[in-house]
């Protein structure tokens, strides 16, 4: 079997096994699995059975990374942006309150606070149900109390807009937000791979430990891959493998990609071109992050639609109707 023939027994093994794109695999997942040295991998065990599983399977792995769309369709390489709201444990919870009770109790005391109230609300706090329907509301004073907000967060650090409209309305001390998070991630394309970031932005005063704790859950939010370090051999195999595919254009053979290797780094020596190409094909799957889509949290009112739609279901469920 040649290599046309392997790839055409790819697409029909997984249009048997029913894969959603029926089966269909484009030119740039190819160039990729080639680039990769899985194609080699084949080659070596001559395009039998098992190769032909082990390839469906890379590219069952590959069409992972993508969050939506199939491969058969182009994806859209927009951004998609999220805001994880970090669980902080009770000390930081409890210093953070004690925290935005002197900001508030300063921010009473400022000339545009109390100008508003005054002005406006009548030297009457508002309910937050008053409240929310004032900010709901398009006209002068919902914009006047929006710009009010957006000043105190950028004054007090740690305040949201969100929150500060509402201390203004209310009275009440915003959420002071000791660690925020925020994500950034770009869809894939054929251009480009599923990428994904985090910013943490942490008050100083929050104890390290904390902020580490934070983010490892963050990481389980984000990696479908356990975070982890390994010799930094087989990484730098592979990125020696790929600039060369990037600078020369063409594929060498793995014996001369080792001789070449051993020449530059003779330090770093192998014995044997196939030890070469096993620390790259290692190297190859360990680069590249195995990123999760992430799924928000429901509001609390979608939570209990959700909650009374499932007991409406169990009820007529248990009566048969």
């Amino acid at each position: 079997m040649n290599e046309g023939e392997f790839r055409a027994e790819v697409v029909k093994r997984r249009k048997e096994w029913k894969r959603s794109d029926d089966g269909y695999v484009p030119d740039h997942t190819w160039h990729w699995l080639e680039a990769e040295g899985y194609m080699e991998d084949a080659e070596v065990k001559d395009f039998d059975e098992d190769a032909i599983e082990d390839m469906v399977r890379r590219i069952d792995k590959m069409h992972e990374r993508a969050p939506r769309g199939d491969s058969r369709k182009s994806v859209a390489a927009d951004d998609y942006h999220h805001e994880p709201v970090p669980e902080v444990g009770e000390y930081v919870s409890a210093r953070a309150k004690a925290i935005s009770e002197v900001l508030a109790m300063l921010a009473d005391q400022r000339p545009d606070v109390a100008n508003f109230r005054r002005k406006v609300l009548g030297g009457r706090s508002r309910t937050p149900e008053e409240a929310q329907a004032m900010v709901g509301t398009a006209g002068a004073v919902a914009d006047e109390v929006h710009k009010l907000g957006a000043r105190l967060a950028d004054d007090y650090l740690g305040w949201d807009e969100e929150g500060a409209v509402r201390y203004v309305l209310t009275g009440e001390a915003p959420q002071l937000r000791p660690i925020e998070a925020r994500g950034r991630g770009k869809f894939p394309s054929r251009m480009q791979p599923f990428q994904s970031n985090v910013t943490l932005t942490v008050l100083p005063w929050v104890p390290a430990k904390e902020v580490e704790r934070v983010y490892r859950v963050l990481q389980e939010q984000l990696l479908e891959e356990t975070s982890r370090e390994t010799g930094p051999r087989i990484l730098e195999v592979a990125q020696f493998v790929w600039e060369r595919l990037r600078l020369d254009g063409e594929r060498e053979s793995w014996r001369a990609w080792f001789e070449l290797w051993n020449q530059r780094y003779p330090d770093k020596k192998f014995k044997t071109w196939r030890h070469f190409y096993e620390y790259c094909r290692r190297g190859s799957e360990e680069a590249l992050p195995l990123y999760k889509f992430p799924e928000p949290k429901p509001t609390p009112e979608l939570q209990r639609e959700i909650e009374r739609f499932i007991e409406r279901f169990r009820k007529r469920f248990s009566t048969g109707l």
